[in-house]
């Protein structure tokens, strides 16, 4: 992409390329993370904006496909046996035809089938061998998709009264929010 004057890149059709995220206010928090990408895309020439919506209107936007650019939270590349990579979020037309049977949405291009197939076979796969395969969904996913994840892998403290019993000090901390039933507090 070539740049204009103000040395930002053009499209294909020679006007401003733009890139607006819009961000569901329900997720407040990630105003300030696409705050950082404007920033930081900004010096690769790229015009990006970021602005805050209603949740029902962003909703209403991502199930129309009307979203040019998001920011939200996919759990999948980070749960080895997850069956989604937030695909409604990306490609929800095309996350629509795979879940319907092509009944519904739209009909992906046969990488993108490939890359929906290899996703949904990870949980029939050994612990090992799974993880290795998520690997290389996430190094390829961003050669096709515009599926950018800016972290992954974050040590997350977990902060535990000392009363607490049966709190495991291993593992991942969001799997404590699924195992409250077997806590309890010392005398």
């Amino acid at each position: 992409m070539k740049k204009g004057a103000d040395g930002l890149r053009l499209g294909p059709d020679g006007k401003p390329f733009v890139i607006p995220i819009e961000v569901s206010s329900y997720y407040d928090d990630f105003i300030q993370l696409g705050e950082l990408v404007v920033e930081q895309w900004k010096e690769l020439g790229l015009n990006v904006t970021v602005k805050k919506i209603d949740n029902a209107l962003w909703t209403t936007k991502n199930q129309a496909n009307q979203l040019q650019a998001t920011i939200y939270f996919t759990p999948g590349p980070v749960q080895w046996a997850r069956q989604e990579w937030g695909q409604n979020m990306w490609a929800p037309l095309w996350d629509r035809w795979w879940n319907t049977g092509g009944k519904q949405g739209e009909e992906p291009p046969a990488e993108a089938k490939a890359l929906f197939q290899a996703i949904f076979t990870l949980r029939e796969l050994p612990l090992q061998e799974a993880l290795v395969k998520r690997s290389d969904i996430r190094k390829n996913i961003g050669d096709y998709y515009w599926y950018y994840i800016h972290s992954e892998d974050i040590a997350a403290p977990v902060a535990v009264n000392e009363k607490l019993g049966n709190f495991s000090d291993k593992g991942w901390g969001i799997a404590q929010n699924f195992a409250g039933e077997q806590w309890f507090f010392r005398q």
